[in-house]
């Protein structure tokens, strides 16, 4: 959806499941984005290097100039929330106006805190099931962010995530690694081995 300019993408959901009907959540348009800049990259490596097979496919596809220009403008104009106060991403539209309940006060426990809550609790609150900023860091790496902003996004986000996926552990572990957090790399690592044979 375009406006003012900017591209958005309404009335979605991320890999945080615990909320639904977002704007602008900043996993999935980073990942719009990325995947409009590896198709560009593609047209034009194609150009160079296979211009028979290139034809052809910007026939079968209609890649015009008028198309690729405007893959252009989504990938330039893409919203992307960010925070500058706080120097980090932020989850989706709105995310922080929620109620900031930290993991950390539910330790130790069995079970995700979204059963804690409660359904309507939860959908009001930051808790997320797993964190769409850190899953785009793995991802995406070092175009992810400065270290600085990659850190505060760890950071914030840490404290929030339920980790109500068993996929969650293992992102936050990749995303320790490439940050040098050895500690929390360790930690991690050892509870996305443990999911299924320490359930």
């Amino acid at each position: 959806e375009e406006r003012d300019g900017h591209y958005e993408m309404t009335d979605v959901i991320g890999p945080d499941e615990y909320h639904e009907h977002v704007n602008n959540n900043t996993y999935t348009n980073k990942m719009a984005q990325w995947h409009l800049e590896q198709a560009l990259e593609l047209v034009d490596w194609m150009k160079n290097h296979a211009p028979d097979d290139y034809a052809r496919l910007a026939a079968q596809l209609d890649l015009s100039t008028t198309r690729l220009d405007r893959w252009r403008d989504i990938v330039a104009n893409m919203v992307i929330p960010f925070d500058e106060e706080k120097q980090c991403h932020i989850q989706f539209d709105n995310y922080f106006d929620l109620e900031f309940i930290p993991v950390q006060k539910f330790e130790p426990r069995v079970g995700g805190i979204w059963q804690y809550l409660g359904h309507d609790r939860a959908l009001q609150s930051q808790l997320i099931k797993q964190a769409d900023v850190l899953m785009a860091m793995a991802l995406l790496g070092e175009s992810a962010g400065s270290r600085e902003v990659q850190l505060n996004n760890w950071e914030i986000y840490t404290q929030r995530c339920d980790h109500g996926s068993s996929l969650s552990p293992a992102i936050h572990a990749w995303v320790a690694s490439r940050l040098g957090l050895t500690k929390e790399l360790e930690y991690f690592l050892e509870h996305a081995v443990a999911i299924d044979l320490e359930d």
